[in-house]
C-alpha cells in the first residue's frame, strides 16, 4: 500500500485586544522565569544540578518561590524546563568544542586525551576541576605518569574559551500554548483565578470553605442540597451555587472562623448560633 502524504493546517481565530495582551503577559513572565533560571544554573557551580531538574520544580513547589513568578504553574513548569534544556546543551556543546580542541593539540599524548575525555564524561569531575577542588585519581590513571595540574588546567582554559555567555531570553514570544492547560483537573480553577487576579491587579483572599454549601445564607440553618437545589427547613428552596456563594462572601467578614478553624469547630459555632437565633 502507498503512502499517502497530507499536509494539515491549523487555524487561529483572530484575537482580541484582551487575549493578545493576556498572551503578552505570559509570555513575558515565562521569558523571566528561563532568565532566573539562567542566572542561576547556568554556572559551574551549578553544573552538579543539571540532572535536578525535577528535584528543582519539586523545590519550588514546596517553598511556594513560584508564587512571586506571576505565572500558571503549567508554564512555569514549561520555563523550568526549557531553560534546563538549554543550559544542559550549552554544557554538552562546550564538551563538544573542548574534545575537538584537544583532538588537534598535538601537544597531548593519548593518553592526555583519554584523561580529558574521561573528566568531561563525569559532571562530578568536571565539576571539581572547574572549581579547584581535589578528587581521587581514576584506578585506571594510577599507574600512568600524566601532569594533571596542566592537564587540569588545560580544561579550564578551553571551558572559558569555549562556554559562551549566559543564554538569556530577550524574545517575548518563545513560549508553549499546553492545550491540556485548558482540561479540568483539581487545583486548576484555584489557579487560574488566582493568576486572572494577579494579571488585573484584582486582591483576593482565601477563607474556610467549611459547611458553606449546606447552611442557608438566609438564616444559618442546615438544609439540603440536591443538584442545583438547596432547601432550608426554614426559608424554602434556592439556587444551590448562590446560597453558596453568599455564604464563602459571609465568610469572609467572619471572625470566629478562620482558614485554619477544623470542620468540627466550624460546625460547632454554626450550630450555636442557629440555637442562640
Amino acid at each position: 500500500m502507498d503512502t499517502i502524504i497530507k499536509t494539515v493546517k491549523q487555524y487561529s481565530n483572530e484575537l482580541d485586544d484582551d487575549a493578545v495582551k493576556e498572551l503578552l503577559f505570559i509570555a513575558n513572565q515565562y521569558k523571566n522565569v528561563k532568565n532566573y533560571v539562567y542566572s542561576r544554573y547556568s554556572g559551574i557551580n551549578s553544573i552538579p544540578l543539571l540532572g535536578k531538574d525535577r528535584q528543582i520544580r519539586d523545590e519550588w513547589t514546596e517553598t511556594k518561590f513560584y508564587e512571586g513568578r506571576k505565572l500558571p504553574a503549567r508554564y512555569w513548569k514549561l520555563a523550568l524546563s526549557e531553560a534546563f534544556g538549554n543550559i544542559k546543551s550549552q554544557w554538552s556543546n562546550t564538551k563538544r568544542k573542548i574534545k575537538a580542541a584537544i583532538k588537534q593539540n598535538i601537544n597531548l599524548s593519548d593518553e592526555d586525551r583519554h584523561y580529558i575525555y574521561y573528566v568531561l564524561k563525569f559532571d562530578k569531575c568536571y565539576w571539581k576541576v572547574l572549581t579547584n577542588q581535589t578528587f581521587d585519581i581514576p584506578k585506571i590513571f594510577e599507574d600512568k605518569d600524566l601532569n594533571y595540574k596542566y592537564l587540569n588546567n588545560l580544561i579550564k582554559r578551553y571551558t572559558r574559551r569555549y562556554k559562551g555567555n549566559i543564554p538569556y531570553s530577550n524574545r517575548e514570544t518563545t513560549f508553549s500554548i499546553d492545550m491540556g492547560l485548558y482540561l479540568y483537573k483539581d487545583g486548576y480553577i484555584k489557579e487560574r483565578l488566582e493568576y486572572k487576579c494577579d494579571y488585573n491587579s484584582i486582591k483576593y483572599t482565601y477563607i474556610n470553605p467549611a459547611y458553606t454549601s449546606k447552611m442557608c445564607n438566609i438564616c444559618g440553618q442546615f438544609g439540603i442540597r440536591n443538584g442545583d437545589v438547596f432547601t432550608c427547613p426554614k426559608c424554602g428552596k434556592t439556587h444551590a451555587d448562590s446560597n453558596a456563594s453568599k455564604n464563602i462572601l459571609n465568610r469572609k467578614y467572619d471572625k470566629e472562623i478562620s482558614l485554619y478553624t477544623p470542620y468540627s469547630k466550624v460546625k460547632e459555632i454554626l450550630e450555636g448560633r442557629v440555637r442562640v437565633s
